[in-house]
């Protein structure tokens, strides 16, 4: 294991390994290659855009959304080694959660991150207002 500290801390009791300037460059320190994601609404929108910028860097990108057909037409295989897979969900529902989940699962021992992305519209507000007198829906 390399640590790093300024040379002048270094004791002759500690022996330590400077990383040298490679290993401080941007595309060692932000390197996500063969990382797994999810990011749900990625079928379109910002959600393929996310997904199609993480495909690029070498992410395993899951996609999930309700529209099969839109997910199918997001799925692909990127040059970097990085690919989005298309997992039909929909975040309103538990059910469907645990099935996209347990998909994921088959496939995976683990994921990286999760971009939550996902938008809901029920024609309501999607917030709620701490007012003074109590919680109310504004």
């Amino acid at each position: 294991m390399t640590l790093l500290f300024p040379k002048n801390i270094i004791s002759d009791r500690h022996t330590l390994t400077m990383a040298s300037q490679d290993d401080l460059s941007a595309a060692s320190l932000f390197n996500i290659k063969g990382w797994v994601a999810v990011v749900t609404g990625g079928g379109s929108g910002l959600g393929l855009v996310t997904a199609k910028a993480l495909a690029a860097n070498g992410v395993k990108v899951y996609v999930t959304g309700r529209r099969a057909d839109k997910l199918k037409d997001a799925e692909t295989q990127h040059p970097s080694g990085g690919s989005i897979i298309a997992v039909q969900m929909d975040v309103t529902d538990k059910e469907s959660i645990q099935a996209g989940v347990d998909t994921i699962a088959k496939n995976e021992k683990f994921v990286n991150f999760l971009v939550n992305n996902a938008g809901v519209t029920s024609g309501k507000p999607s917030y709620f207002c701490l007012l003074p007198y109590g919680g109310e829906f504004c």
